[in-house]
């Protein structure tokens, strides 16, 4: 993996994405396959982890071929199959953090954290897609007692869901800003999005009001 290509991504991205290229090499090689797209699919099926770890496998896969120009089509197919299969949906969902929460914890954290996780929250970002590693692995001051990764990005989608009902905002707007887009369709949202969104879609959309008749 050439170093253009990991500068594209954050430092823990490139480290994880080169630790699986190098997996992917060495496993190939001794089975006398190419290096392509279509052996990435045997190799994420041969690595035996469960659903949710082979579409991580696939999906950073699919990065890592797309980013250097390779095709990564079977890569994308298999991804959108073991989504459909479920896999997209996490064992343990990640605690969404409320704004207010966020934004006291973060007053409180020297101004390169503080700048990144606001960031993080406006953009509807995982904490470590915003964080500067170094100060994501420094002390216990950038750490987020009871969240995790995910909790920045929940809670961004649990803030919006108000303005999605009353129709201040539309569907697809919303997915893009998760990075979900090319998972739904025109008007609705996409199957991760409603995973982030959990239960408080139904209590944002006040469907309790419809199914208390049924």
């Amino acid at each position: 993996m050439s170093a253009v290509v990991a500068d594209m991504w954050a430092r823990s991205t490139t480290q994880e994405r080169r630790s699986l290229w190098r997996r992917l090499l060495a496993w190939t090689t001794e089975r006398g396959l190419g290096m392509n797209a279509d052996s990435a699919c045997l190799f994420v099926a041969a690595t035996g982890v469960r659903p949710q770890g082979q579409l991580a496998y696939t999906k950073a896969l699919s990065a890592s071929f797309g980013a250097m120009g390779f095709e990564n089509h079977p890569l994308r197919v298999l991804a959108k199959a073991l989504r459909g299969g479920g896999a997209a949906i996490p064992e343990n969902q990640a605690t969404p953090i409320e704004r207010r929460k966020l934004v006291s914890w973060a007053r409180q954290q020297q101004s390169s954290v503080r700048l990144a996780v606001l960031v993080a929250w406006k953009t509807a970002s995982r904490w470590a897609e915003a964080v500067p590693p170094g100060d994501a692995e420094g002390g216990q001051s950038t750490q987020m007692q009871g969240y995790t990764a995910h909790s920045i990005k929940r809670g961004a989608v649990k803030h919006l869901l108000p303005l999605l009902t009353s129709g201040k905002l539309s569907p697809h707007l919303i997915d893009r800003l998760t990075k979900h887009e090319e998972e739904g369709g025109p008007g609705t949202l996409s199957r991760t999005t409603l995973r982030y969104a959990g239960g408080d879609l139904a209590r944002a959309l006040e469907t309790g009001k419809v199914t208390k008749h049924l």
